[in-house]
């Protein structure tokens, strides 16, 4: 017998597993190790217990004195029924009728004869405290002596004896089982005893098990194969019952390992460290039970037993296949956990190494910028001393510093290194993590499935209906980001929330257009300083208001188109660096000349932001929320209007010298460095990457920037689009300028263009000299300005009017936000074209009427045109501009419309201060106004409505 208990596994048979199995928590009374705890110092214990923290103790073999003989005889027992209950049924049924009873007496139902119809008779026992009830079925049946041991011997692991007919006792077939429960999410293992013989069979439970009672409620259908067979099956049917029964306690291992692992990525600590530990010992516990159970079956399918039928052995082949399967799980769980184990110290040490890496990287920083101020601390007479901006420069200069060494770390992947994104090739340090990984996802998830999930073949643990199942379906970049969670009922939520990402793309791009209306209205509070610094005439006045709007117009086309070609990020980045280099010498401006260059250089690099800030946005939001982010980053325009108007006029007041203009620039220099900084730390375009054929970049790209708690999409996976129009010709595949005029493309590009152009004819050449118009309207400005007094007097009152006029704008800028998503682009840019019309149209009549019915008609005609120009044209131009494009020439698309419509700027601020001093303001504001009546027209002409949709499918 014991060769054939030692045929199974190598090892399972012997060593500490076939000593005992593991002790069970203090609350079960199986196979516990029971110490003596008293008093205070069992209240210690009970609450260490709960709180999960119990020392566990090793199993230690139990038995009688040495010398003892084996077996217990029927006079040995005579324990009373003190202890729990006992409960016991007994069963009779044939293949036409089936009875049940609970035993009362015991010795009237032994007294008593089965009916003469009964096949089999099933005796079940819960409870064993009571030995009258034992002894009188081991008399009525002869039980052999040791086999009534074992039965009272709770800590025996699962075997098999083979009684044989003998003269004295009759054949029996004694086995011992193993039944693996949960208790209190624990799995406990709880012995089940059986005595076989040809008609009858005996159960034997310490307790109550659920098993038993679903066996008990299958039989009563007539139908039941079980009451078709002889006393055999229904063994085979309790044994295959008890065993796959510790399905569900896999399924609940698999979730709490599941869930540690992912408490291990997110935020591990040492509280998942001990889940961690407690499930494995909960998977040996497990093992414990299934190798005894398979050498158990292996026995019984070896060897002829004359109480099992053939048919019995036959079916006992998949209770095989079920043992092999849960001891597959047990130990592919067991690698796992021993896997994220490792993983979790790895992530702390890389933790510890990542805040020490972080802080001699703030001690690096903080070296050259300790010795630049231990050099200008020095108590010594210094050349820069009494240099003014010398202050601001130390500053420029430290910040510079420190900004290139952390654009420097980063490059060399010293500072925020993310985690391998979905798609990413894994690199040498995580591969065998992921091997270690990829072995065994199959198997947990097969494990993980719910109890209603398909049939699964018990012999491989794969799900039947998952063997052809295909990866997801491919989707666009744009349907992953329009994606809407759902809700647990299936109600999806009412929009798209944006990710970190998102936000932070956002926040920088508005960066952007604040600093175009910063500089671009500033100059019109610093004009007049300019002028008599330099001694201008009138031309060179508007040579000074159009410099940075010429810049404008070239920098939009031959640096925003660069977008199609370099990257949407890598032209935001460029395009901030060129505008701070250029700002930081326009400070320094020691002639007009360079005063010309330094604001040309500044436009072109607003003018690259014109389509690459609206490309970077749009392309990187739900297209339900798109046309209110991108006007509401444009609307920080006219924020920047007002920061400038503001900044000039506090520095006016206490700068009384020509050199406050250049301190009016300066202090923009220090949020642009920051503004460069966080550039560097978004992701790329999914829709640029795709269409340039980067398909994988373009996932990992798109997995960052909807990366959220909780994560959704889980996966991404891209549809590469097709070629596009490929008649077009080589221009077309490549993205170049002709492409715009084809014609496919040739509607889109006049509807962005032309209006722009019309509007920027009235904004820019109102918008700019606001101020002076303003003043010399309003009477409150010295004619002649001959000393630097009146200078500043007289541009502090514009700077006053321009202000208030900028805070029109950015109400105009809120409503479109508001309207752009639900009335439209179109209606309201032409809507926005009539309002202008009526406003410059109420200003070039005030100068018909006298004071002071002029000055409020003059304020209500500025201010409708204030108010309906962001509302209208100066808003939905520039959305419109980067919407009707496709993606491949997206950037060349919206760069040239801007650029067309600086020529519109230009012009006005150029040729404005002739025009007015030769024509006269009315008469110039006239020719305003019928610029603004043919934009409306031919917005409604050439109109393309691009409210809510794909930008996938715009332009296809």
């Amino acid at each position: 017998m014991a060769a054939n208990q030692a045929a199974g596994e190598p090892g399972s048979a012997r060593g500490s597993e076939q000593a005992s199995h593991q002790p069970p928590p203090p609350e079960s009374t199986t196979d516990v190790v029971k110490t003596p705890l008293k008093g205070a110092k069992h209240a210690r214990h009970a609450k260490r217990s709960r709180a999960g923290t119990t020392r566990t103790r090793l199993p230690r073999p139990k038995g009688s004195r040495p010398g003892t003989p084996g077996g217990v005889e029927y006079h040995e027992l005579i324990r009373g029924g003190s202890g729990t209950p006992v409960r016991a049924l007994c069963t009779d049924f044939s293949q036409e009728q089936i009875e049940t009873q609970e035993i009362k007496d015991i010795k009237a139902f032994l007294d008593a004869h089965r009916p003469s119809w009964c096949q089999v008779r099933w005796i079940h026992v819960e409870g064993l405290d009571d030995h009258s009830v034992i002894r009188g079925l081991a008399e009525k049946y002869q039980l052999h002596p040791l086999a009534i041991e074992d039965l009272l011997e709770h800590e025996h692991r699962a075997k098999l004896e083979d009684y044989p007919n003998t003269g004295d006792l009759p054949g029996r077939l004694f086995v011992m089982a193993q039944a693996v429960t949960l208790v209190r999410g624990q799995p406990l293992t709880e012995p089940v005893a059986f005595f076989l013989g040809r008609t009858t069979l005996l159960s034997f439970k310490s307790g109550s098990h659920g098993v038993i009672d679903e066996i008990r409620h299958r039989i009563q259908s007539p139908l039941s194969r079980v009451r078709q067979h002889d006393a055999s099956f229904l063994f085979y049917v309790l044994i295959d019952a008890i065993v796959d029964h510790s399905f569900p306690v896999l399924d609940a291992c698999a979730q709490r390992l599941e869930d540690a692992e992912d408490q291990i990525f997110s935020h591990p600590d040492t509280i998942s460290l001990q889940t961690l530990h407690a499930i494995k010992r909960d998977l040996v516990i497990i093992r414990r039970t299934a190798w005894p159970m398979r050498e158990l079956v292996i026995q019984l399918l070896r060897d002829r037993h004359q109480c099992l039928s053939e048919i019995t052995q036959t079916y006992l082949r998949d209770v095989y296949d079920h043992c092999t399967q849960i001891i597959d799980l047990v130990e592919t769980y067991r690698e796992i956990a021993s896997a994220v184990t490792e993983t979790y110290t790895s992530i702390v040490s890389n933790r510890t190494n990542d805040v020490m890496k972080v802080l001699t990287i703030i001690g690096t920083i903080f070296l050259p910028l300790t010795f630049l101020a231990g050099v200008e601390g020095m108590n010594l007479e210094m050349p820069e001393a009494h240099w003014p901006p010398a202050y601001p420069l130390f500053w420029l200069l430290c910040i510079l510093i420190a900004g290139l060494m952390l654009w420097h770390f980063k490059r060399k992947g010293w500072l925020w290194q993310r985690q391998p994104e979905a798609g990413a090739e894994p690199g040498i340090n995580t591969q065998i993590t992921l091997d270690c990984y990829a072995r065994t996802q199959l198997t947990m998830q097969q494990a993980a499935e719910p109890s209603e999930s398909p049939p699964a073949n018990r012999a491989t643990g794969v799900p039947m209906s998952s063997r052809n199942k295909t990866s997801a379906r491919p989707r666009s970049v744009q349907a992953y980001i329009d994606e809407t969670p759902f809700w647990q009922d299936g109600t999806s939520t009412p929009g798209v929330p944006l990710t970190r990402m998102q936000w932070r793309i956002w926040i920088l791009a508005t960066a952007g257009k604040f600093f175009e209306g910063l500089v671009v209205f500033m100059t019109g509070v610093a004009l007049p300083l300019i002028v008599m610094e330099f001694q201008l005439d009138a031309a060179h006045k508007g040579v000074v208001g159009a410099a940075v709007l010429a810049g404008i117009l070239i920098g939009a086309t031959a640096l925003g188109g660069l977008a199609d070609v370099f990257g949407r990020k890598r032209m935001f980045i460029v395009e901030m660096i060129l505008f701070a280099i250029f700002l930081a010498a326009l400070t320094f401006s020691p002639s007009f000349p360079w005063l010309v260059v330094f604001l040309f250089g500044m436009g072109m690099a607003l003018g690259c932001d014109y389509p690459t800030a609206h490309l970077i946005i749009s392309e990187s939001i739900p297209s339900k929320d798109r046309g209110k982010l991108v006007l509401s980053a444009f609307g920080f325009q006219a924020v920047g209007a007002l920061v400038g108007t503001i900044v000039g006029y506090l520095i006016l007041n206490f700068t009384q010298d020509l050199s406050a203009w250049r301190w009016m620039y300066a202090t923009a220099i220090i949020p642009t460095i920051v503004v460069i900084i966080g550039r560097f730390f978004i992701t790329d375009s999914g829709h640029w990457l795709l269409a340039r054929g980067r398909v994988q970049e373009a996932e990992t790209a798109l997995h960052r920037l909807l990366e959220r708690d909780p994560a959704y999409p889980k996966t991404v996976c891209l549809e590469v689009p097709e070629a596009e129009d490929k008649g077009d010709g080589k221009a077309h595949a490549k993205g170049g300028f002709l492409a715009l005029f084809n014609r496919k493309n040739r509607r889109a590009t006049l509807f962005a263009s032309i209006p722009w152009f019309l509007q920027d004819l009235g904004t820019y050449g109102i918008g700019i000299f606001t101020p002076t118009i303003l003043a010399a309207a309003l009477g409150h400005h010295t004619n002649h300005e001959h000393n630097i007094a009146a200078v500043i007097h007289n541009d502090i009152l514009a700077a006053k009017g321009a202000a208030l006029l900028d805070l029109l704008l950015l109400f105009g800028i809120i409503a479109a936000v508001l309207l752009a998503d639900k009335v439209g682009r179109v209606r309201l840019q032409v809507f926005g074209f009539i309002g202008c019309a009526i406003g410059l149209a109420l200003a070039a009549g005030s100068m018909n009427f006298a004071e002071p019915l002029q000055l409020w008609v003059l304020a209500a005609g500025f201010v409708i045109f204030n108010f309906m120009t962001n509302l209208g044209p100066n808003a939905q131009t520039y959305l419109i501009a980067g919407e009707v494009f496709p993606t491949h020439i997206r950037g060349q698309g919206a760069g040239f419309a801007a650029s067309f419509a600086k020529i519109g700027a230009v012009l006005t601020a150029f040729c404005f201060p002739i025009f007015q001093k030769d024509l006269g303001t009315q008469n110039l504001l006239l020719i305003l106004v019928g610029s603004s009546l043919l934009g409306a027209l031919i917005t409604w002409l050439l109109r393309i409505e691009t409210k809510g949709r794909n930008l996938e499918d715009i332009g296809c």
